[in-house]
């Protein structure tokens, strides 16, 4: 998959712990609604692929600080939410059943792959969908 050009919908698993944050994002970025987000430098940004990214959660609506950027120097902040979300499965390293419990890495802000070469952890893989497009990913948003 590529990067997020809009809003999507992404289903949130219920029963599970569900922790709210809210974070400065980075000058001039845009993050869609249900953006799987990081923290680059204590800045919030969409995820892409990188080495030293935290996982913070999905984007809980649309936030743009490109018009503002570098008009303010008041900080957007923007609401995540960790727990279970599904993602795009990477169809040149795709994860598994076999890959349940253990992590899974960023290729962008909607994908997570197996590998992990050069990039951060996303969370732990906790179900793959029948037809192997779609990865339930817990994140722990630290």
């Amino acid at each position: 998959m590529t990067a997020l050009a809009q809003s999507r919908f992404t289903a949130l698993s219920r029963g599970q712990p569900q922790f709210q944050f809210a974070d400065p994002i980075a000058p001039g970025a845009i993050i869609y609604s249900r953006a799987l987000c990081v923290l680059e430098n204590g800045l919030l940004t969409p995820a892409k692929i990188g080495t030293g990214l935290v996982t913070r959660g999905v984007a809980v609506k649309t936030y743009d600080d490109s018009l503002n950027y570098p008009l303010s120097s008041q900080a957007v902040l923007a609401e995540t939410i960790n727990g279970q979300w599904a993602f795009y499965n990477d169809l040149d390293a795709p994860l598994t059943r076999l890959d349940i419990g253990k992590p899974c890495y960023i290729l962008d802000d909607q994908t997570v792959s197996r590998d992990g070469a050069g990039r951060s952890v996303g969370g732990q893989v906790v179900d793959i969908s029948a037809d192997n497009l779609l990865v339930w990913v817990y994140l722990r948003g630290f």
